[in-house]
C-alpha cells in the first residue's frame, strides 16, 4: 500500500479499534477515491450521499446499542465497528450526526488530536519528514495551493523513498534521495568512490529507480551523469508544455510517465540552480543539454504556451525566447504584455547570471516606459492650458513628471550602446523596436516643442514667479553663508534637467535633498540644495 494511504488507513484503524464508530469529515474530497474503496476487517463503511436523513436512516440498524443517552449500553458484548464518510464540513451539517459522534470519534482535518487529523498536508508532513525531509516543505506549499492528489503525493513518495545500498549512502553522505541525485548530477567529486567501491551498477539501479533514468548501457560515472543531467532538464522543460504535449519537433524526448518523477526531476533542478555551490554546474549542463537538444532551432514559445513558460528557467533559451517574444509585443503595441513578462523577468536565474540577458530587459523596460510615458504626456498636452510657467512646473512636477521621458530615453540608448548585438541573439526585432521608439519619442519633443512655443507666443514671451538668474546666489546661497553652513555652489551649464535630477538623486544616500525647484525666468535650469547628514555641509546644484 501506498505511504500516505497506508498512514491514513492505520489512522482509521486505530479510530475504528478505540472506539468503534468513526465519523470521518473530509470537506476538501481529498479523500473520496479511498473512502470509495476501502475495505476494513469486520467494518462497515457508510457514505454521505445526497441526504443526511438516508444516511441516519443506514446508521440506525447500528444504534441499538445506545442508551437514551447515546452512550453505549452497559455490558453490551459486540460493540459496533461502522466508518461513516462524510464529503462535507461538520459545521455545515446542522449537527446531523451528533448522536454517533458522541457514541465515537470524529476525524476531520485540522482535528486538536493528531491522530483524528486527516488534513491531506499534515499527513504528507509525517510521511515525508521521514521519507525526503529535504522536499517535505516544498510539497506542503503545493498541497496548500491544490496542486497535488491523494494518488500523486502516493507517487511521490515511493519514488523518494530511499531504495540506494548502504554503500550509496556511504559514498554520497545522505539517506536523502533527492540530494544524492543533485550531489551526482552536479559534481564529478563522488566518481573516484563510485569506482574505487565498483558501485556504478547500483548508481545506475537507484537512479532508475528514484528519477526513472534508464541508463543501464553507460559504462562510466560521466557518462551516467550526462544521461542523468539530461534526463532531469528535459524532464522540467517538456512538462512545462501544457498537457505534458510538447510539439512536435521535440516528440523524439520522452519524459518519467509518473508524475511523481516529474515533481522529482523539478525540484532538483530548482534547488540545483539555487545553491550557490552548484550553479556553474547548473549553467554549464544546462547549455550542453540545450545545444544537444537543438532547442535554439524549435519554435515553442507562443500565445498558448507562454503562461507555462513565465516561471520556467531551465534553459537560457528561454531568456531568449520571452525577450523576443517582449520586443514583437512592443512592435505591435502591446506595451502592457511586455512590462507583465519584464517586470517578472528581470531578475530571473538566467538574467543575473547572464549580463546581457538583463541590459536586455533594461532595453525593453525603458522603451516600454519611453512609450507609455509619451503618450501620456502627448494626450495631456492637447489639453494643457497656454501656460508656459505652468507647463515647466508639470514638467518637473514632484508627481510624475514630464522629464520622466527623458530619463527613460537617456537609459534606453545608453544601454543599447552597450549591448553587443553580435552575441545577443535575434537582432532584426531589436532593432526595429529602437526605430519605432525613437520616432515616438522624437513624436513627444515636437508635441512639446510646439504647443510650449505656442503658449510663450500666447503670452508675449512673458513668464511670471521666476528666479532669474542672476539672484540665485544672494537668494539662494546668501542665507546659507549667513548661517555659517559651508556651501559648495556648482553651476553646470547646458545640463539637461532630468540628468541634473539624476545627479541629485544620486547624493540621496548621504545627503537629505529638497525638492527640485525649475525656474520659469531660465528655462532649463534647476536648483537643488543637497544637505549632508555626515558633515553638515550643504551643496547647490544649479543646472
Amino acid at each position: 500500500m501506498a505511504k500516505l494511504t497506508e498512514y491514513i488507513v492505520n489512522l482509521i484503524r486505530k479510530q475504528v479499534k478505540e472506539k468503534g464508530i468513526v465519523v470521518w469529515y473530509d470537506p476538501d474530497r481529498s479523500y473520496t477515491d479511498l473512502a470509495r474503496s476501502l475495505e476494513l476487517s469486520e467494518t462497515t463503511v457508510l457514505y454521505y450521499k445526497d441526504s443526511f436523513f438516508r444516511l441516519r436512516k443506514e446508521i440506525d440498524t447500528w444504534m441499538e446499542y445506545l442508551n437514551p443517552d447515546d452512550r453505549p449500553v452497559e455490558n453490551y458484548n459486540v460493540p459496533p465497528r461502522l466508518l461513516i464518510y462524510v464529503p462535507s464540513e461538520r459545521r455545515d451539517t446542522a449537527n446531523a450526526l451528533i448522536e454517533v459522534e458522541s457514541a465515537g470519534s470524529i476525524m476531520e482535518p485540522g482535528a486538536g488530536v493528531m491522530d483524528r487529523n486527516t488534513q491531506l498536508r499534515v499527513v504528507a508532513e509525517s510521511v515525508f519528514r521521514a521519507a525526503a525531509p529535504d522536499q517535505a516543505e516544498k510539497i506542503a506549499k503545493q498541497i496548500d495551493a491544490g496542486a497535488l492528489t491523494l494518488t500523486e503525493l502516493d507517487n511521490i513518495a515511493d519514488e523518494v523513498e530511499s531504495g540506494g545500498s548502504s554503500v550509496i549512502k556511504l559514498i554520497f553522505e545522505t539517506t536523502a534521495p533527492t540530494e544524492i541525485l543533485l550531489r551526482f548530477a552536479a559534481s564529478d567529486k563522488y566518481d573516484a568512490a563510485i569506482i574505487n567501491k565498483n558501485a556504478l551498477s547500483e548508481v545506475k539501479d537507484f537512479l532508475d529507480k528514484i528519477s526513472g533514468l534508464p541508463c543501464q548501457q553507460e559504462s562510466t560515472p560521466t557518462g551516467v551523469r550526462k544521461a542523468l543531467q539530461t534526463h532531469l532538464l528535459l524532464a522540467d522543460f517538456l512538462s512545462r508544455f501544457p498537457d505534458n504535449t510538447p510539439p512536435a519537433s521535440l516528440s523524439f524526448i520522452t519524459i518519467p510517465e509518473l508524475p511523481g518523477r516529474i515533481e522529482t526531476a523539478r525540484n532538483i533542478c530548482e534547488t540545483w540552480r539555487n545553491r550557490a555551490d552548484f550553479s556553474d554546474a547548473y549553467i554549464a549542463a544546462a547549455k550542453a543539454v540545450e545545444q544537444d537538444a537543438g532547442l535554439h532551432e524549435v519554435k515553442f514559445l507562443n500565445s498558448d504556451t507562454l503562461n507555462a513558460f513565465l516561471d520556467a528557467y531551465t534553459f537560457s533559451i528561454l531568456e531568449q525566447k520571452l525577450i523576443e517574444y517582449c520586443e514583437s509585443m512592443l512592435l505591435i503595441g502591446n506595451t502592457s504584455e511586455a512590462i507583465k513578462i519584464e517586470e517578472k523577468r528581470r531578475i530571473s536565474f538566467w538574467a543575473i547570471c547572464e549580463p546581457k540577458y538583463q541590459l536586455r530587459w533594461s532595453i525593453i523596460q525603458n522603451a516600454a516606459q519611453v512609450v507609455l510615458l509619451g503618450d501620456s504626456i502627448r494626450t495631456e498636452l492637447k489639453k494643457f492650458p497656454k501656460n508656459p510657467a505652468e507647463m515647466i512646473k508639470r514638467y518637473a512636477d514632484i508627481q510624475n513628471p514630464w522629464y520622466l521621458v527623458d530619463t527613460c530615453y537617456r537609459r534606453l540608448e545608453h544601454r543599447y550602446a552597450l549591448l553587443d548585438l553580435d552575441i545577443s541573439g535575434n537582432q532584426e526585432t531589436l532593432q526595429e523596436v529602437m526605430t519605432q521608439v525613437r520616432a515616438d519619442y522624437t513624436l513627444t519633443l515636437e508635441t512639446g516643442i510646439e504647443r510650449f512655443s505656442a503658449a510663450l507666443e500666447a503670452t508675449d514671451f512673458q513668464l511670471d514667479d521666476g528666479l532669474r538668474q542672476d539672484m540665485v546666489f544672494s537668494k539662494i546661497i546668501t542665507p546659507l553663508l549667513q548661517k555659517n553652513r559651508k556651501t559648495a555652489y556648482i553651476l553646470v551649464d547646458a545640463l539637461r534637467f532630468e540628468m541634473g535630477q539624476d545627479l541629485a538623486d544620486g547624493l540621496k544616500e548621504e545627503f537629505n535633498i529638497s525638492a527640485a525647484k525649475p525656474f520659469a525666468g531660465n528655462l532649463g535650469f534647476n536648483l537643488s540644495v543637497c544637505h549632508c547628514r555626515h558633515t553638515g555641509r550643504d551643496i547647490a546644484l544649479f543646472w
